[in-house]
């Protein structure tokens, strides 16, 4: 009955850890996919932006053409210093947004490592798990005790070695 009951308890810790194995891989994805989710979200919301900053720019550029146009000084210098200006400012704006991206990128490239050196993680931490339970099963490295006992003497075999050592100095 006891090879039963221990075989049962064995399959049980094998079937646990498989589990504990594949819920930590399935989170893992999990948390991979989300991060993944976030960053198009976040690459979506900075195209847009782009885009709004370019019709701000040729509706700015416009208005300073036209202006130019009614006041008399197309083609002037401060005509083209204006356009200049607001193309230097736009154009600083989209490396920024650029930048942000290879940021995002590489933040879930990171988000990717993370998950899956968490996941290693688990996985090694679930068969140290199982190799205890072994050790536990089996009394230890060696075997020298029977499980769920803790050896009684020393290393040589001697039963309370300083119990009655004249060594050791007693304060009782």
């Amino acid at each position: 009955m006891a090879a039963v009951t221990t075989a049962l308890l064995a399959a049980t810790v094998v079937a646990s850890t498989a589990m504990q194995y594949k819920a930590g891989k399935d989170a893992a994805d999990a948390a991979e996919e989300q991060q993944r989710v976030s960053a198009n979200q976040s690459k979506i919301q900075q195209d847009m932006n782009r885009r709004q900053q370019i019709r701000e720019e040729r509706v700015r550029r416009a208005a300073i053409a036209q202006s130019a146009q009614n006041t008399g000084v197309a083609g002037s210098s401060s005509a083209s210093g204006s356009v200049g200006a607001l193309s230097t400012i736009t154009a600083g704006n989209l490396a920024s947004s650029f930048q942000a991206d290879r940021t995002t990128d590489a933040l879930l490239s990171l988000s990717g490592d993370i998950s899956a050196a968490q996941q290693e993680g688990q996985k090694w931490q679930a068969i140290g798990s199982l190799a205890g339970v072994g050790l536990n099963a089996t009394g230890g490295i060696g075997g020298g005790s029977p499980a769920g006992k803790a050896p009684t003497g020393n290393m040589q075999g001697q039963q309370n070695p300083l119990f009655n050592n004249p060594a050791f100095v007693r304060n009782y």
